[in-house]
């Protein structure tokens, strides 16, 4: 019998060998940052400069935008995408402002305005920190007086709508949750595996690799990736079932290279239920979904989080077009 049990260990050691060969591969890839080339919008004169402190020390900086000529009927936390800033809220957030919604947003931690911790570089994967910030943010919002009693949202803008997704599930007080460019990490890193796989393998192995052999190797290579930068990533996965409770949009480029509908659909068919769905933007790519299809979007994000108000706000096109 001892040469099954080395055959065995001759197999487990080959196992191990080709697992490390492809961690050593893939961690290049997983770590380096797309140029997703953000847009850095500009200040706006009219809003209201905020800050707050983490629980743990550091210090981020947003604004609060005013909804238009009236008073607020719901508040809408921005979560804004890796390398843009809290200011971009005004953009993607226009017709929620002329139909009635205050608008708040900070930078997470090494981003924008707010505080970089020592030895901390954020890339396009979320983090524990990035959680704690948006968990500082929801703190901070349910402490404004003015906004007591009314209705929040969450909207979110690629990484920054993955820690929304995160949030929204952690916080009962969330009523509604839209994101643009939504991604998860293993779904993400495995999409973009299988593309991979077609260049490092041979045709004809491809088909018979096993899936969860695939995952496994993916998720020792994002184990080995925090290793190395001290992190711990946030998976939101494990969360996607608790969002059942509550409206969800996800709003996807059809010609979007970085997320692919594929991937943003997938998120929406785990979470289930009847009140998610997803929105492909014909035409549109990463993060530019308001670009391609301009009024459309507004009225659309503004029907969603409509439904979260006691009261319905009509997405009334020429209050949209008049505040452009």
């Amino acid at each position: 019998m001892n040469w099954v049990y080395l055959a065995i260990a001759a197999i487990v050691i080959a196992d191990v060998a080709v697992r490390i060969f492809y961690v050593r591969l893939i961690l290049p890839q997983f770590e380096a940052k797309p140029p997703f080339n953000a847009v850095r919008h500009p200040v706006d004169p009219q809003a209201e400069r905020v800050s707050l402190v983490t629980d743990d020390g550091v210090l981020l900086r947003g604004a609060i935008h005013r909804a238009v000529d009236q008073p607020a009927r719901g508040v809408i936390l921005f979560f804004p995408e890796l390398d843009g800033n809290h200011w971009s809220a005004a953009n993607y957030c226009e017709g929620l402002l002329a139909a009635g919604f205050d608008v708040a947003s900070f930078d997470f931690r090494g981003q924008g305005d707010s505080d970089t911790p020592i030895g901390y570089a954020p890339n396009h994967w979320p983090t524990q920190h990035e959680v704690r910030d948006a968990a500082a943010m929801l703190h901070w919002a349910a402490e404004q007086p003015e906004w007591n009693g009314l209705p929040l949202g969450i909207f979110g803008i690629s990484r920054g709508s993955v820690v929304g997704l995160i949030a929204a599930a952690d916080c009962p007080q969330v009523q509604a949750y839209c994101g643009e460019g939504t991604y998860t990490i293993d779904r993400l890193l495995e999409h973009f595996a299988l593309r991979w796989a077609q260049l490092y393998l041979p045709p004809w192995a491809f088909p018979y690799l096993p899936r969860w052999h695939l995952r496994l190797t993916l998720r020792l290579a994002r184990w080995t990736s925090q290793w190395r930068r001290h992190v711990r990533y946030a998976i939101a996965e494990r969360r996607l079932a608790a969002l059942r409770r509550l409206p969800v949009l996800l709003i996807a480029g059809e010609r979007d290279t970085y997320v692919h509908p594929t991937v943003t659909k997938g998120i929406v068919a785990t979470i289930g239920g009847s009140q998610s769905s997803v929105w492909e933007v014909a035409g549109a790519k990463h993060n530019q979904a308001r670009e391609a299809v301009g009024l459309q979007y507004d009225t659309r994000v503004v029907e969603f989080f409509q439904r979260m108000c006691p009261t319905a706000i009509h997405a009334d096109e020429a209050t949209l077009v008049a505040v452009k």
